[in-house]
């Protein structure tokens, strides 16, 4: 029977956030109801049986339902047991936790509770469980169902070993002991590890899966901060070892991430709300975060992330879940090792092949996997089984989204009790009746066996239960078929298989450095390298390695592997590396020797110098192109005169100028949007020597000026006003007059003004005349705004609207007819009526009247209008595309055409024209959090709105919508807020014909041009 009841759950304001864990921002009923229609209450869910008839599933598969509701409800993770029984974890309780109260929330539902829970029993409980559910005849239904554990609260992920349960439910992860076999905890679980975010409860710690090394692997999303045994972090891959209790941060950023696998050769893959399906996560390294949000990196001195993997074709809009790269060898060969992701928001999943690119990857659509027309079907999570299936978990919720800032309270009602668990397999593949086996009966040589079985569950099955029984008896058989296996996958289960039994000694690690496999060298490196340290002879094999290796997987792994080693073998080994004039443009290598460098950059200064001793050195193209800036960057930012010294020496080991530009570049980054209160001694005679040069570069000039050189405001004023510099020498100059406060450029900047300036020095002049309160800069500019280029008048408009005093004088101007109204938009407008200034406010009045967004009635009207349009006939994409660059490419990318401000179009769900209309015509009514406006007030007074862009302990960088951007010095910073209006104007449509916004959305939905 189908249990229909609707229970809500506890929390406050009513919120309903993303079930898959991932933040999302995306009005699902908008997708569903026909034009003009108001959203009704909810879509009404299917039973079962009917919900089956709507799937389509790609050719040569089928699907079928395992379990649904009662016995089974809100599934949030699969796992299958050593005797093939299905164990699915319920997540009941979401969103809030039982028992706590809640006593603030940000605009992010980010959650400070009035404690920390105990761990259970102790502490409050909930409604989550873990089942066991066992198909009894293997006809792929669960005909018996058992609850493990009850009253779980919030429990957001498990793994099935060590004869117990690992569960984490924030702060804490628990392991329940079941060595008597019996379903039953053996009491009470014991705490692993305490710390977990647990500030949002759709970014909690979860998909928890054994790596190929025996470490316990997870993911942490993104608003939810972590603090584990002195680590902090947002979001990223980490890993805990079930024997040896130590716990590491594997990689930081990536997004909001829920789902984590592993591919053949150990590759770690990790799933969550992002465009592209999936993040390759590699040892050590940064990721991508949305900055605005949860802040700058862990480590301030990065300088450079990794994107998700590089994704070509469809794959719809963002949230991904938890993938699978799918190796259970029973499905079409086109599946194998491809990635299969739920496309939670589409009611679909989408399978896409994983393609190499230099040392990481990237994913090319290759199809649906299963689709539904149920809108109700919502699969969050994947498993293969021990049959080769693939095991999808069906949350079935219509209400799978939390929305924008401005209408977060008006949500669907959720569901609290439903849930489905789905088999998708060729219709030849039968299901494994439950208990029909029991892989830990088995002896070690029949579990070695295993290890070569052609669905991969069974061989990380047996490589988990090699770890648990540490049988160093083994080590013959396994070093026997790491080393000679002409099959790398086959090897590679060997090594792994060896090491947690019984781990690397210096004979076998040596030997298998000499592998003819390359993820054999690359993962022995790892392996060695996991313990911090290294012995002299394997230390002289990974420097042999880092020169002669030509598997660029292995150099990368050497990079990760510098990182974590004491200076003198991580530098012999990073030297090495960075003789690789070919990994120059490799995706991922460059900023991992710079992690390698900057992790000994400051405690063993001299010894990092000594890399780049040479002039030979410097004309190596990772030290050209990733290295020296970089580093002259991170000594200055050390701030002390030791780094200064360090950094002073870099400039006089410069063989050439073009090296010492890339110096000061460095040292320029550091000081960007700042300047020193006094010059370091140690930089005072390099600094005299740079700029006693014969046409020393206005880069010199520049950094005298933000170490507070004497006299350098004075040269530099000279050079802005020379003509007869180069116009790029004048903008930086210009810039950094602004950005240093130099209140005596004022007037010199201000004359910059004139009709025979080049546009761009206008440009830069009006940016940096924002960085001054001083009255006479509006009537300066409202003097020149007639002789200025148009877009010159476009930024003195904005700069005028920044301040209030500005924009009074602006206003009047209008109301002397010395400005034309339409130089100054609605979306201009808007901010300035909300200030409460009377003057202003009457002006307003007087020329655009009434100023106020449109009424979702007015806005429904406009999408109706736009969809009736584009129904009565087709556009021309080819005129479509001078359109989009006009209207859009300031913002958007499509096809590889345009600016990345905003999202790239090319992979957006641009062919459902539903869903493009509402978001051009309404831009607010769905906000992705990484492109959310923020609003910047300073201790002065100005106002600027824009992207974040940049965050560092010391700037950030706001960009607008005309790609301009704005650095605020941190210090300066009154108030950062996120605002509810996009960047993006309402009215983007207004001033196209019909037959041209036919073109636009022509091209819009166009398809890529072929090679």
């Amino acid at each position: 029977m189908r249990n229909t009841a609707r229970m809500p759950l506890p929390g406050p304001q009513g919120n309903w956030v993303c079930a898959s864990l991932l933040a999302a921002a995306f009005v699902v009923g908008a997708m569903h109801r026909a034009e003009g229609e108001p959203a009704p209450d909810h879509p009404g869910p299917l039973s079962p049986a009917e919900s089956l008839k709507q799937f389509t599933v790609a050719d040569g598969l089928e699907i079928s339902l395992v379990v649904a509701e009662p016995e089974v409800t809100q599934p949030l993770s699969i796992s299958f047991d050593d005797r093939g029984r299905m164990w699915v974890l319920q997540y009941r309780q979401y969103p809030n936790p039982n028992g706590l109260k809640a006593v603030a929330m940000d605009n992010w539902l980010r959650t400070k509770y009035d404690r920390v829970p105990e761990p259970p029993p102790k502490g409050p409980k909930g409604q989550d469980r873990i089942s066991i559910y066992q198909d009894t005849d293997g006809d792929g239904r669960a005909e018996r169902v058992k609850d493990f554990l009850s009253d779980l609260n919030l429990a957001s992920g498990m793994a099935l070993g060590y004869d117990g349960v690992f569960v984490v439910q924030p702060p804490y992860l628990l392991y329940y002991a079941d060595r008597d076999r019996n379903d039953v905890p053996d009491g009470p679980p014991d705490v692993l590890l305490k710390g977990f975010g647990m500030e949002d409860a759709h970014a909690f710690a979860n998909s928890l899966t054994f790596g190929p090394d025996g470490w316990l692997y997870g993911v942490q999303g993104s608003t939810s901060t972590a603090e584990i045994r002195g680590i902090g972090f947002q979001q990223g891959a980490w890993r805990y070892h079930p024997r040896t209790k130590q716990f590491e941060l594997f990689a930081e950023g990536g997004g909001n991430s829920f789902g984590l696998d592993f591919d053949r050769f150990g590759n770690l893959f990790a799933a969550g709300n992002t465009v592209e399906p999936l993040v390759h996560h590699v040892q050590g390294a940064y990721y991508v975060k949305g900055f605005g949000k949860h802040g700058p990196l862990h480590n301030p001195h990065a300088y450079g992330y990794f994107q998700p993997v590089l994704h070509h074709g469809y794959v719809g809009d963002s949230l991904t879940g938890g993938a699978v790269v799918y190796q259970g060898g029973a499905f079409p060969a086109r599946f194998e090792n491809a990635c299969i992701a739920p496309n939670t928001r589409h009611n679909a999943c989408r399978f896409s092949t994983i393609e190499t690119r230099g040392s990481t990857f990237a994913t090319r659509a290759a199809g649906d996997f299963v689709t539904s027309g149920d809108i109700w079907f919502r699969p969050v999570d994947m498993t293969v089984g021990p049959d080769g299936a693939v095991y999808i978990a069906d949350w079935y919720d219509y209400n799978i989204s939390h929305s924008s800032p401005t209408n977060r309270s008006q949500w669907y009602q959720p569901s609290r009790l439903d849930g489905r668990v789905w088999r998708v397999a060729p219709k030849a593949v039968k299901p494994i009746r439950a208990g029909s086996f029991d892989l830990s009966k088995k002896s070690s040589a029949e579990l070695i066996k295993l290890l070569s079985h052609a669905n991969d569950w069974y061989a990380r099955a047996a490589r988990r239960i090699l770890a648990e029984r540490r049988d160093a008896s083994l080590v013959p058989a396994l070093a026997k078929l790491a080393l000679e296996s002409p099959d790398q996958r086959q090897a590679l289960q060997g090594l792994w298989s060896e090491y947690v039994s019984a781990a690397l000694d210096d004979a076998l690690a040596l030997a298998a450095l000499d592998s003819p496999h390359q993820y054999v060298r690359a993962w022995t490196v790892r392996l060695i390298g996991d313990a911090k340290v290294v012995s002299l002879p394997l230390e002289r094999k990974f420097v042999e390695l880092a020169q002669n290796d030509p598997s660029v997987v292995v150099r990368s792994q050497l990079a990760c592997t510098a990182k974590r080693l004491p200076a003198d073998p991580a530098l012999a080994i990073v030297g090495k590396l960075l003789a690789h004039d070919e990994d120059v443009d490799d995706p991922h290598i460059g900023l991992l020797i710079w992690w390698a460098i900057e992790d000994k950059a400051i405690s063993d200064a001299s010894v990092v110098l000594e890399l780049i001793e040479s002039s030979d050195a410097w004309r190596r193209p990772l030290v050209e192109r990733i290295v020296i800036e970089r580093l002259a960057r991170r000594f200055v930012d050390e701030n002390d005169d030791t780094a200064f010294a360090a950094c002073a020496k870099l400039l006089t080991m410069a063989p050439n100028d073009d090296s010492v530009e890339r110096v000061v570049s460095g040292m320029l980054q550091a000081l960007s949007g700042r300047k020193l209160d006094h010059v370091p001694w140690p930089l005072e005679a390099p600094l005299a020597q740079l700029l006693s040069k014969p046409g020393a570069k206005s880069s010199a000039l520049e950094l005298a000026l933000r170490v507070n050189v004497a006299d350098a405001s004075t040269a530099a004023m000279t050079v802005v006003a020379d003509r007869k510099r180069a116009t790029e020498d004048r903008v930086a100059l210009v810039k950094a007059l602004g950005e240093t406060r130099v209140t005596a450029a004022i007037d010199c900047l201000a004359s910059l003004l004139g009709p025979n300036e080049a546009e761009s020095l206008q440009i830069a002049v009006l940016s940096a005349l924002g960085y001054f309160q001083d009255d006479r800069i509006a009537d300066a500019v409202l003097a020149a705004y007639p002789r200025l280029a148009l877009s010159s008048q476009a930024r003195a408009v904005e700069l005028l609207c920044s301040r209030r005093a500005w924009a009074r004088r602006l206003l009047a101007a209008v109301d002397a007819q010395e400005i034309p109204t339409k130089a100054v938009s609605v979306d201009q407008l808007k901010p300035l009526a909300d200030q409460g200034d009377e003057q202003i406010a009457k002006l307003i009045a007087r020329h655009w009247g009434r100023i106020q967004s449109a009424t979702p009635l007015e806005m429904q009207g406009r999408i109706t209008a736009v969809q009736q349009l584009l129904a009565r006939a087709a556009g021309d994409a080819g005129r479509g595309r001078e359109h989009f660059e006009k209207v859009c490419a300031t913002c958007h990318k499509l096809h590889g055409n345009g600016n990345a401000v905003g999202p790239d179009l090319t992979g957006a769900d641009r062919k459902n024209r539903d869903t493009l209309t509402r978001n051009i015509v309404d831009p607010s009514a769905v906000l992705r959090e990484e492109f959310l406006t923020h609003v910047a007030v300073t201790t002065d007074g100005r106002v600027v709105s824009g992207l974040l862009a940049e965050s560092t302990a010391e700037t950030i960088t706001l960009l607008d919508a005309k790609n301009k951007r704005t650095l605020i010095n941190r210090h300066d910073l009154e108030e950062l807020r996120e605002s509810a209006v996009s960047l993006m104007p309402e009215k983007l449509l207004d001033d196209l014909s019909d037959g041209q916004l036919r073109d636009l959305f022509a091209y819009l939905q166009s398809d890529p041009a072929g090679p």
